[in-house]
């Protein structure tokens, strides 16, 4: 959404203790990008870090009046011990005030990556909704190819030779019935900022999807077309079709960057399209722009 979050320190050697020859110097830090804002067409996501630029705070504003007021209606805070994320909390507003949605306890794996989740979800009248549990799985390249919720409903994750989230296309067969999943998903060669520091994986351990994307969320460098077709067709004798259906789901994002390489635009044009029997019998388009704000840390 998960993870390597500590600055790397140095023991420093007692006054008199060692030799010139013997002080180890510090070796460079690399600069990263850290994501502080995102805008949309409905309003703000802002990102807030520790001092060891670990995440500890996502707050969702939403416009009021006249668009350019934002008010809070959502945040979640990240809580860290020892340099290990051990929970979020997710706040949501009823009326005036805001009351705890989530609660999600963290169990981390050998690597300090995010392996277990126990989440509780709540009432706004503070009572226990349900409960649940996410289990994460990890390659030797540190990407999460696995989500699997309570023990049965299990998600798998593929990816490029870049790093980039890339589900692999799919078919499945039913008694007469055929179920197609295709995806063409692209990317820019530019640093993504959730990839930084490990954001994206613990925005999605949160939010999964909404309001996020999960190839902007996985992935090392931006999106800048993702579509995804899902096709069913019904067979009659001798597998010939009587009906089919295609929904398919395109967004192109047209990308610009600060000068430390940093995203700050996205023009976002989404287009659905239905067909059946192969004409065309649904559809429409959208566009909206995303705003960025981003440093350049070290």
């Amino acid at each position: 959404m998960k993870t390597k979050l500590l600055l790397i320190l140095f023991a420093a050697s007692l006054a008199g203790s060692c030799k010139k020859s013997d002080k180890h110097s510090e070796a460079p830090k690399e600069d990263f990008i850290q994501l502080q804002q995102m805008e949309h067409e409905n309003g703000t996501i802002r990102f807030q870090y520790n001092e060891q630029n670990q995440l500890t705070k996502i707050e969702q504003l939403e416009r009021i009046g006249d668009g350019s007021v934002f008010q809070p209606y959502q945040y979640t805070n990240f809580t860290w011990t020892n340099g290990i994320v051990t929970k979020a909390e997710l706040f949501d507003k009823s009326g005036n005030l805001f009351y705890k949605r989530t609660n999600c306890k963290y169990e981390v794996d050998a690597q300090k990556r995010i392996a277990y989740i126990a989440r509780t979800f709540y009432h706004e009248n503070g009572t226990v909704d349900r409960k649940d549990t996410v289990d994460f799985t990890f390659n030797a390249k540190d990407q999460l190819v696995g989500v699997e919720f309570s023990g049965e409903n299990y998600h798998a994750y593929s990816y490029d030779a870049r790093g980039n989230f890339m589900p692999e296309d799919l078919q499945e067969l039913n008694d007469n019935e055929v179920y197609t999943y295709a995806y063409d998903f692209r990317y820019d060669n530019n640093p993504n900022p959730f990839a930084s520091k490990g954001l994206g994986l613990h925005v999605f351990s949160v939010y999964f999807d909404e309001p996020f994307l999960v190839n902007q969320l996985l992935s090392r460098n931006n999106p800048v077309y993702a579509k995804t077709t899902l096709g069913h067709t019904i067979l009659g004798e001798h597998n010939i079709p009587l009906y089919s259906n295609e929904n398919s789901y395109t967004s192109e994002f047209s990308n610009s960057f600060d000068t430390n390489g940093g995203l700050k635009e996205a023009g976002l044009k989404y287009a659905y399209q239905r067909k059946e029997n192969g004409n065309v019998v649904d559809g429409y388009t959208e566009h909206t722009l995303l705003r960025f704000t981003c440093l350049k840390k070290q």
